[in-house]
């Protein structure tokens, strides 16, 4: 028997820590459920943790090739991991290559775990997103990465296989780091993550990076915070401003000038520029009066784009409602919602995503409407099913359980589903069969039935169910795999 496998459909859910975009291609970092990516602008999303599976890839941050078309690096590690030899390594994901689903290991000796408290592990926004910088120098043929890892600022030119120390340790006691910026100067600002809600972060500007750097920490510039979530080099009227995201503080010139000031409920935390030079910032924190995304032509008049009647409730690329349409944590919402990290399409700065709470929501016209990003994107976690025979209902850690009743070719939210059964990875099929998950293999009486799409997306299974018509459903740390018999 074969089978076609392909992603529940209660995709989204799960939190999108940070994200990178190419021309119509973009690359996703979940936190339970690894990595994805789309090809086609986020119509349609695959699961990218092929050889790492069935382990669960943590993402911290993605930042596309500018040598290397489509080579997208990616860093992995966990927000609260005491020791910082391990956890965590820089890996590759190659969305339009032959081999798409992958998920490879780069170089194992850096990591991009940090040791938040156990509160602060959950706290938001998280320090994600911008931890890498890619400066190509296109007449030497050489591209330097430069990367805030557990192990300090570090430098590769050889695609991440070796890595130069640069003098900047990560600052303890969380050696968390929030952002990056390559300079047009060729200079970086580097920032660390704050230690509280309200302070913490620090500051250093380094100088010929590409060679041997000065490092100098950058302090008394005058209304400059001390919260930094995120560094963005922007031109307006055609005019170098280096803007940064300060959180409870708002949007800050980097000589202090505020931009975009903040009040209780906005806590900025990314700030980015697209092609036509249509500047971005999103909050990290709910907004109860939808405040969540803002845009601006001139640094000075700044529009909120996120008010309830532009967010859709049909996922993007489809005509299928999102399962979570009603939840709390949605973008229409507002007050549930934050922004980790936004990002434009290079080639299309109408096309705008938003990786953060529930996954990832995506305008593709400039801010006017914005729509659940996540058709074949993996959900919040599941454990165990529940069916009546008809019906099958999925546990959910954030949103109780999701129900189908056509085999999650669609999904709702369910507060009151049955008893769920205890998860197993082995089950008996009513006409006497076996169903196995081992591995990264799905075994039907011995028979290994997965395909690398299945392999890729079996991100620390946890329970097995067989339906009435023969579909194989595999609840996992993404929601649900689930294999039509062909």
């Amino acid at each position: 028997m074969a089978y076609m496998w392909r992603k529940g459909g209660q995709s989204g859910g799960g939190y999108c820590n940070a994200l990178a975009a190419g021309a119509g291609v973009a690359v996703a970092c979940g936190d339970v459920w690894g990595f994805a990516a789309t090809v086609n602008s986020g119509d349609e999303w695959y699961p990218t943790n092929l050889g790492q599976t069935p382990g669960r890839p943590y993402g911290r941050c993605a930042a596309f090739s500018e040598k290397y078309p489509g080579r997208c690096y990616v860093g992995v590690g966990t927000l609260r991991y005491q020791n910082g030899q391990g956890g965590g390594y820089l890996g590759m994901i190659s969305p339009a290559s032959d081999t798409p689903y992958a998920l490879t290991r780069v170089n194992t000796n850096v990591s991009f775990t940090s040791y938040l408290p156990d509160g602060g592990a959950g706290d938001l926004p998280r320090p994600v997103g911008r931890l890498i910088a890619v400066d190509y120098d296109s007449v030497a043929g050489v591209e330097y990465l430069y990367l805030l890892t557990r192990q300090g600022l570090m430098r590769s030119v050889d695609g991440g296989a070796t890595m130069t120390p640069l003098g900047l340790p990560a600052p303890a006691p969380l050696f968390a780091w929030s952002a990056i910026c390559l300079l047009p100067s060729g200079q970086l600002l580097v920032s660390s993550f704050r230690t509280s809600d309200t302070g913490g972060s620090r500051l250093w500007k380094v100088s010929s990076p590409r060679s041997t750097p000065t490092i100098v920490e950058v302090t008394g510039i005058r209304g400059l915070p001390t919260v930094i979530e995120d560094i963005c080099s922007t031109v307006i009227a055609g005019r170098i401003v280096n803007l940064l995201a300060c959180g409870p503080y708002g949007v800050r010139q980097y000589g202090g000038q505020t931009i975009l000031p903040a009040d209780s409920t906005l806590h900025l935390s990314s700030i980015t520029q697209g092609g036509d030079g249509m500047l971005w910032v999103g909050n990290g924190i709910g907004a109860p009066d939808h405040r969540c995304i803002a845009k601006s032509t001139d640094g000075v008049s700044w529009q909120w784009v996120t008010p309830a009647s532009a967010c859709s409730s049909e996922i993007a690329g489809t005509d299928r409602t999102w399962w979570l349409a009603g939840e709390w944590s949605t973008l229409a919402k507002g007050s549930g919602y934050s922004v980790s990290q936004l990002v434009v399409d290079p080639a299309d700065p109408q096309t705008v995503y938003s990786a953060g709470r529930a996954g990832i929501w995506v305008t593709h016209d400039g801010g006017a409407s914005w729509a659940p990003c996540c058709n074949g994107q993996d959900g919040s976690e599941s454990n165990s099913f529940a069916t009546n025979g008809t019906d099958v209902w999925a546990s959910d850690t954030d949103y109780k359980s999701s129900h189908t009743v056509d085999g999650w070719m669609s999904a709702d939210q369910d507060d009151s589903p049955p008893a769920f059964q205890s998860p197993m990875l082995s089950r008996q099929t009513a006409d006497g069969h076996t169903v196995a998950v081992t591995g990264t293999r799905i075994l039907v009486d011995g028979v290994d039935v997965a395909d690398d799409f299945a392999r890729s997306a079996l991100v620390n299974p946890k329970d097995v169910l067989v339906d009435s018509v023969g579909r194989i459903m595999v609840a996992c740390s993404g929601g649900v795999l689930v294999g039509d018999p062909q």
